[in-house]
């Protein structure tokens, strides 16, 4: 109807065609026949027969098919296809008007018999998680209310996404909500039915929340109803019991845009498997800390605020050394000309330290030239510091850096007061000092 047409244009992306406009032509140029889709007659069916009736390039057209195309944000199946005198992959399914396209690696001749092979393990991961979005998406109605549409959806084998309409960031609680209702659904263990209705027939049914999976072309519809949890026109595959999903997981909400909130979540094996790496973590931790599993989350709150009481603690410790260390500069500094250098290299000095020590240093000594080489396993720390004496007289932060950096073999930048390098052989401090000396002789 008119109206249902409009609902769905207001809520429904639009979805982008895969096919190419070549093989479309040529599939209603050759008009080839529709396909049987054995996928729906059992969502189970992995094995079947069927005899190839048209191909292109590496597409391939079967006049019956287990094989289901990607189409609602399902992903295709994959398996492999076998005749008398050889095999092939199917890499990827897509559904061209009624016509099911296998693409594959190798081409069977036209006419010959196949037998299809369709991965079990990904159809059946790929149907729970269909299963699943259906019900996440009624569980969230349920919670949040009435206003909640499913704006977008991706099922995958490992982890799925629901994207749905709400006004506000969904809660933590919320969200143990949501889950909490999936999976008392699927513990009711209830039948996922599909049939097939009149499209105006299923509209005065249901209404416009068929249409949350997009819009729906033909006079007829297939629906998927789960009890009065959730009823959507949809070509998916499904469970045939809510039960045979086991667990629903949702592992993280993400607000997408002003009005959109995503579910991502896994579900049956999935769901299991991010339950125990969930579990394994926590075990982890307890073992290393030496204290029950259940203590882990108190326990790490108080290693985070020693953590900081600790770094206050570092950062004062930091300014008494500092303040020592300036009665060792002002000792160990060297006359050159007007101005004073000071050169040290220490494996033992910290970088962010020697950058606050230089930094007061010149405050109080403003023609001092400050030079500190930081030597670790594979690499120098260069870093120097102009008084403000010391630069009227020409001698530069950025320019001493570059040509320390340079001695050693490596590279530095900054500007007039502070300079900053690293990189080169660690072997060569011998070769700074020399270049810095030979350079200063030119500038004072």
């Amino acid at each position: 109807s008119d109206f249902f047409s409009s609902i769905v244009k207001m809520h429904a992306p639009k979805v982008q065609r895969q096919e190419t406009d070549e093989l479309e032509e040529i599939i209603a140029r050759e008009r080839v026949p529709p396909t049987r889709k054995l996928f729906y007659e059992s969502t189970k069916l992995f094995d079947f027969e069927a005899d190839v009736i048209f191909t292109y390039d590496k597409y391939v057209v079967l006049d019956r098919t287990a094989f289901y195309a990607e189409s609602g944000g399902q992903l295709s199946d994959l398996g492999k296809i076998v005749w008398e005198d050889g095999e092939a992959e199917v890499k990827d399914v897509t559904k061209i008007g009624g016509v099911i396209v296998h693409k594959v690696d190798n081409v069977p001749p036209v006419g010959v018999p196949v037998k299809g092979h369709v991965d079990r393990e990904r159809r059946l991961a790929l149907s729970i998680h269909h299963t699943s979005t259906h019900i996440i998406n009624g569980a969230a109605r349920k919670v949040l209310g009435e206003h909640v549409w499913q704006a977008g959806a991706q099922k995958d084998v490992k982890e799925s996404r629901l994207d749905i309409t709400h006004y506000a960031n969904i809660s933590e609680e919320e969200v143990k909500m949501i889950e909490r209702v999936a999976n008392n659904i699927v513990r009711e263990n209830l039948p996922v039915e599909v049939y097939e209705l009149p499209r105006l027939e299923a509209e005065r049914r249901y209404g416009y929340r068929l249409y949350q999976g997009g819009a729906v072309p033909g006079k007829e519809l297939r629906v998927v109803k789960i009890a009065d949890h959730d009823v959507e026109a949809c070509g998916g595959t499904h469970m045939e019991r809510t039960g045979e999903l086991g667990l629903i997981k949702i592992t993280k909400v993400e607000h997408i845009q002003d009005g959109v909130e995503r579910i991502i979540f896994a579900a049956g094996d999935a769901a299991l498997e991010k339950v125990q790496v969930a579990s394994d973590i926590i075990k982890d931790a307890s073992n290393r800390l030496l204290i029950p599993p259940e203590k882990v989350p108190e326990t790490i709150q108080k290693i985070l605020i020693e953590k900081e009481e600790l770094s206050k603690k570092i950062k004062r410790y930091g300014r008494r050394i500092s303040e020592m260390s300036l009665s060792y500069i002002r000792e160990k500094a060297v006359p050159v000309s007007e101005i004073t250098v000071y050169f040290t290299v220490d494996p033992d000095l910290d970088e962010s330290t020697e950058i606050e020590v230089g930094s007061q240093a010149i405050k109080q000594m403003p023609n001092l030239l400050f030079c500190a080489l930081i030597p670790n396993k594979d690499a120098i720390q260069i870093v120097v510091f102009s008084g403000e004496y010391a630069q009227q007289r020409g001698i530069y932060a950025n320019e001493v850096v570059k040509v320390i950096a340079g001695a050693v073999g490596g590279s530095g930048g900054g500007d007039r007061r502070f300079g900053r390098g690293g990189g080169g052989r660690v072997d060569r401090t011998g070769e700074a000092k020399e270049a810095l000396q030979s350079y200063l002789k030119t500038v004072t």
